[in-house]
């Protein structure tokens, strides 16, 4: 579990609930963090596929979601992402695996112009 002390944003019925929220930029396929708290490291496994590396091991991954900006590009060129990987946020290196998928449905890498957004729910709680 992550040890560290976390604000508070909202009500839940889940315990323990934590967001981690991280910005991705691309140059050449190559993601770079623009922005992201409790995000160790972005990383590119193969074309279209990255993984994202969190500072703290988590209980569970309860939602993942992954937003597309392009700015000043084409936007129906933008890829569609979807988590279809393996993902592990209990591992002592825990991690979380996105892929962009064109509308053809192939791997591809976002363009220079392309930006993700990505917003996890983790739970940092082992009591029901």
């Amino acid at each position: 579990m992550a040890n560290r002390m976390f604000n508070q944003f909202q009500g839940s019925l889940e315990k323990g609930v934590v967001q981690l929220f991280a910005e991705l930029t691309f140059t050449g396929g190559t993601p770079a963090l623009a922005r992201g708290k409790g995000i160790a490291s972005v990383s590119k496994l193969g074309t279209g596929v990255f993984t994202i590396t969190l500072q703290d091991s988590y209980v569970a991954l309860l939602n993942m979601s992954v937003c597309v900006t392009t700015v000043g590009g084409v936007l129906a060129a933008a890829p569609i992402v979807q988590n279809r990987f393996t993902t592990d946020v209990t591992a002592a290196t825990p991690i979380v695996n996105l892929g962009c998928y064109s509308l053809a449905g192939a791997l591809t890498d976002p363009a220079n112009v392309d930006r993700l957004f990505v917003a996890l729910t983790l739970s940092n709680s082992t009591a029901l």
